[in-house]
């Protein structure tokens, strides 16, 4: 790496680290939202990631970090679309600090590797280590009664995703600038339940003996479904101008893996809330769901 890239990289994590904790507060949540600095050392990430999704994964980064998250406690597995996407996302993990062994990439996706990489990295934490195992659209957000309850001895918490959609209902793309919570303003909750989708998933736990993902929502304990305390909702930016192509890759590899019929039959009631062009857009159909589904600004 050149001097002046790592003397950036050295302010830039300066910055992060002991400017923006001052300077910023978390991403996403209501006034009645806390971060989780007070676990401290113990609080580590794993997420799957896109290389196409360098834009997203910045705010992704400033979110949790801002959340408390330390950046040596960051794992990404990435999924390798192209090597330019590649270099992009691999740039913005350079810039954030986080080494090559807290990296992996794979040339496919599907929901076993995912699983696999995993419970994989979760057999190697700490019993007391805490979890966050969020997808690159979900930003996490707790109540600040979320110390309590671990005092008093909860160690899995759940939660229900609130989709995020821009304006008038529009897929805009994601940039850098202005907040990522600014630029997706529309609050759609529960809207997974009405496309046979899933909206509730663990997504704070303790990395006790015997505890394993069995999918993106659901954790294990001992090979039975953990007991979580429902603490609220999280925002989750799927809706963009990139949600149809993701969509159809997605169907497609569902049904090359034969996945479950239930995630083919999300993504094809998704596809019917969009016109069939090159650029898609929402038809009637499709405007009159999300109509319903979300609360206006």
């Amino acid at each position: 790496m050149p001097c002046y890239e790592r003397m950036f990289s050295r302010f830039f994590l300066f910055f992060v680290h002991f400017i923006s904790p001052f300077a910023l507060k978390v991403v996403q949540g209501s006034d009645n939202d806390c971060d989780l600095k007070f676990l401290g050392d113990k609080l580590h990430l794993f997420s799957m990631i896109r290389s196409s999704e360098d834009v997203l994964l910045e705010h992704f980064l400033l979110h949790y970090t801002s959340l408390g998250v330390p950046i040596r406690n960051v794992y990404f597995l990435i999924h390798n679309e192209d090597a330019v996407s590649l270099g992009k996302i691999e740039a913005v993990t350079r810039k954030w600090g986080i080494s090559g062994s807290s990296t992996s990439v794979v040339q496919s996706y599907s929901s076993h590797v995912k699983r696999d990489a995993v419970n994989q990295w979760l057999s190697k934490l700490p019993q007391e280590a805490w979890v966050v195992y969020p997808d690159i659209d979900e930003f996490f957000t707790y109540p600040c009664t979320v110390s309590q309850k671990i005092n008093s001895g909860t160690n899995a918490f759940r939660a229900r995703m609130t989709d995020r959609i821009g304006k008038e209902f529009t897929l805009r793309e994601i940039t850098p600038e202005p907040g990522i919570e600014k630029q997706f303003p529309v609050k759609c909750p529960n809207l997974r339940n009405q496309i046979a989708g899933q909206s509730g998933k663990t997504y704070l736990f303790q990395a006790k003996k015997g505890r394993t993902m069995k999918n993106s929502h659901t954790l294990m304990d001992n090979g039975s479904p953990a007991k979580a305390e429902e603490m609220g909702y999280f925002s989750h930016y799927f809706w963009t101008s990139k949600t149809v192509k993701q969509t159809r890759l997605k169907k497609i590899g569902y049904k090359k893996t034969k996945g479950k019929k239930g995630s083919v039959q999300m993504y094809e009631t998704i596809l019917e809330l969009f016109d069939d062009k090159e650029e898609p857009s929402l038809n009637q159909h499709g405007i009159e769901f999300f109509s319903h589904a979300c609360q206006t600004v």
